[in-house]
């Protein structure tokens, strides 16, 4: 293609608006471009909760990158938390899927809005924000673990 080589993978996906996702790369083959094509998948699902979808991260107006870095940083952590607390709420309460098929909202939605009832009315939230503590925030033991390097001065 425009006289590059590039290579070609596909593969059937259950959901979505398309029954295949194809992905096209000069680098990477097969499998391999499908897994980073989903960790990409991961990282611009995380930048459009973060612009549209909660933290109306454009609206900040930043401008300076050690800011931006540190907002980011923030942002990320907050999403995950929200993201977890959304899975465990939904595995204590079920799913909210509607006629069409689909979550009536995502899984860190979910999440933010209860955190969000939490925060504005932590007196009547009190049995929540003890199992949020206790399941999201306190230390678990792994073999995997993830390192962010932050200096938030």
């Amino acid at each position: 293609m425009f006289d590059q080589q590039v290579y070609f993978a596909a593969k059937k996906i259950a959901k979505g608006r398309d029954p295949y996702l194809a992905v096209v790369s000069n680098r990477f083959q097969g499998r391999e471009a499908l897994e980073l094509y989903s960790l990409r998948w991961g990282i611009e699902t995380f930048f459009s909760h973060l612009k549209k979808r909660g933290f109306c991260f454009e609206q900040t107006h930043l401008t300076k990158k050690p800011r931006i870095e540190k907002m980011v940083a923030v942002l990320g952590v907050a999403f995950t938390l929200g993201h977890r607390w959304g899975r465990l709420h939904e595995a204590r309460r079920g799913k909210n899927i509607k006629k069409h098929g689909y979550r009536a909202r995502s899984v860190f939605r979910l999440g933010l809005e209860s955190l969000h009832r939490m925060v504005k009315r932590p007196a009547r939230y009190l049995p929540d924000i003890a199992e949020f503590l206790r399941l999201v925030v306190q230390p678990r033991q792994s073999n995997r673990f993830f390192v962010v390097s932050c200096e938030l001065a």
